[in-house]
């Protein structure tokens, strides 16, 4: 084998290793993807999210808990007020020409590799929120708060 295959094959098997042993790690873990700072709709902090995925095995929405910086972790809610909110996303999703659906998930639990978006309150304004151009069928948590100031701290 001449050197310059040598080291091809070397730098092959390194690239290689790195590849897998980078998707093993981020897929163990739950990924935030985004976050929205200074949201829309009125009050400010009904409004805020953020988004994240899923890592390769289902997770109880129940077993999570979230630090916010300002406000108190109060778990999720699934109720006809976010059953409401959902329809009217996904309607203006359609009217948009979009190809995908906001879910709310079945017994609280996010399938594998799924994205979710978390908004800080169910009170959340459907029409400061527009997800017409969504592409991927996301899941929603909503916190049962109907007073939440801002969650999302940001600081330079």
């Amino acid at each position: 084998m001449t050197p310059f295959a040598s080291y091809l094959k070397s730098v092959l098997l390194i690239v290689t290793f790195f590849s897998i042993s980078k998707n093993t790690l981020y897929s163990q873990c739950v990924e935030i993807e985004s976050i929205l700072v200074a949201a829309c709709g009125t009050p400010e902090g009904q409004n805020e999210m953020f988004r994240f995925r899923v890592g390769p095995t289902a997770l109880n929405s129940g077993d999570m808990a979230i630090n916010w910086p300002s406000n108190t972790w109060e778990g999720f809610i699934q109720n006809a007020t976010t059953a409401s909110k959902v329809a009217i996303l996904n309607a203006n999703i359609v009217a948009a020409g979009g190809c995908a659906l906001i879910l709310e998930p079945v017994g609280g639990v996010l399938p594998a590799n799924a994205p979710v978006i978390v908004v800080t309150s169910y009170l959340f304004d459907t029409a400061a929120n527009s997800f017409g151009a969504l592409t991927e069928n996301t899941y929603i948590l909503s916190q049962p708060s109907e007073s939440f100031s801002k969650s999302i701290k940001t600081s330079c």
